[in-house]
């Protein structure tokens, strides 16, 4: 808009209030030939001043400003009784504004000026609520804003949460147009969303006629795919071994381990389903492989501890619990190992007093107060 533009900063909930600029007015029916007989005289109309730090003044009424107003009422004020008057009106004042809006709107965003960006295309928003291309460019523009500010966190979790409301726009309106279903897919594949990420991509490759475009994403998506089955098989072989299948378990995650030899929960979990069939070699060896790429895992350190007790290997579990207990100290669970441990080194007295020391963290440990009382009847 000449001379005006909207302001900057409406996604930062700490600015000012965005409609301080604005006055609304009822417009001199005297006046109205030299604006726009389209304006009806008794609906008050936002103008947008010129200056913010002084009164109103007539000689802030213009077209632009008045174009300026409304549409800063319609991102701010959606609920608005004369919102949709107001929008209707806009259009038919500025009937190119939405070819002109989303070039500006490009072209701020490409130079950085992500505010500005936002703001136009929230705009567009309002005026055209049913376009697919404008929800869509306002997702792009959010979701480039929340990158900008990575230093930020609370500034980027709010950008990916209007990113994500806006790409669901996008795709409710048109949920067959390529670049939604590629760019929303792409966008969800980075929250980690894996599952849905796959289906968007799925049906763009369905609907993208420019086979050019179909290698790179067709490739990453296979990927993906062969991903989404392992993670699949993981999930399955951990609740096998909870549920007494131990022998399906492991099989499941040693064909998980075949594609992705360095998954180092792949090897706790295979370690953990040999240690309760009672393979301790077979468990030993899966939770070291493990340690290869997970050193200071207070969980592994623990399990690969009762293995080595398990094969008579105290002074090697001893080491794995003081190394979990390292990284977590008042783990009840790690110390009650290593009362235990010392139990079986016959060092009673070091045991008494590791078992009491976890009663000090947790009164109720139903482990400590078993062996302390065993061994306060001896």
């Amino acid at each position: 808009m000449k001379g005006n533009k909207l302001m900057p900063g409406s996604h930062n909930p700490s600015s000012p209030d965005q409609m301080e600029s604005i006055n609304f007015i009822i417009i001199p029916k005297h006046l109205l030939s030299s604006l726009s007989p389209e304006i009806d005289p008794d609906i008050p109309i936002p103008c947008e001043k010129k200056l913010e730090n002084r009164p109103f003044s007539p000689a802030d009424l213009s077209m632009e400003a008045i174009i300026a107003g409304m549409i800063r009422v319609l991102i701010y004020q959606p609920d608005h009784k004369h919102s949709d008057y107001y929008a209707k009106l806009v259009k038919s004042l500025r009937p190119g504004i939405k070819d002109e809006f989303t070039t500006a709107g490009i072209t701020k965003a490409k130079l950085g000026d992500f505010p500005v960006a936002i703001e136009v295309f929230q705009g567009l928003r309002r005026l055209f609520p049913d376009c697919p291309n404008t929800a869509l460019n306002l997702a792009l523009v959010l979701e480039s804003s929340a990158r900008e500010s990575k230093n930020d966190q609370e500034k980027t979790d709010k950008f990916l949460e209007m990113a994500h409301k806006a790409y669901r726009d996008a795709f409710e309106l048109d949920q067959e147009m390529p670049e939604i279903l590629l760019n929303f897919g792409y966008f969800l594949l980075e929250q980690q969303n894996y599952e849905k990420a796959a289906q968007l991509l799925t049906s763009f490759l369905e609907h993208e006629k420019d086979e050019k475009k179909h290698a790179s994403v067709k490739k990453m998506l296979d990927s993906l795919k062969d991903s989404l089955k392992l993670d699949t098989l993981f999930k399955e072989s951990y609740d096998n071994i909870m549920m007494g299948k131990e022998q399906e378990g492991i099989d499941k995650i040693r064909t998980v381990l075949a594609k992705n030899p360095d998954f180092w929960n792949g090897w706790f979990l295979l370690g953990w389903g040999n240690r309760r069939l009672g393979l301790y070699p077979e468990a030993k060896e899966a939770f070291l492989k493990a340690l290869d790429f997970e050193d200071s895992n207070p969980d592994l350190l623990n399990e690969l501890a009762i293995s080595c007790m398990e094969l008579g290997d105290f002074e090697e579990s001893i080491d794995y619990l003081g190394r979990a207990l390292k990284v977590e100290p008042g783990n009840t669970k790690v110390m009650c190992n290593l009362g235990i441990v010392r139990l079986k080194m016959n060092e009673t007295d070091e045991a008494i007093h590791i078992f009491k020391a976890v009663l000090d963290f947790s009164p109720d440990d139903p482990i400590a107060k078993k062996y302390l009382e065993i061994l306060e009847k001896k």
